[in-house]
């Protein structure tokens, strides 16, 4: 899981809201990454 979260740390690392915005790869980038960390938490305690 934290491998997920580095790696969106890592994509929006100095980059502005707008370009953000503007970069649909990034944002694919981001909510895959995202849906990964929830996938994982749905996870969590279960055995």
């Amino acid at each position: 899981m934290l491998r997920y979260v580095n790696k969106v740390c890592e994509y929006c690392k100095g980059v502005s809201y707008e370009d953000f915005r503007a970069n649909d790869m990034l944002i694919e980038a981001y909510v895959f990454n995202l849906g990964q960390i929830g996938e994982l938490t749905t996870k969590l305690g279960k055995p």
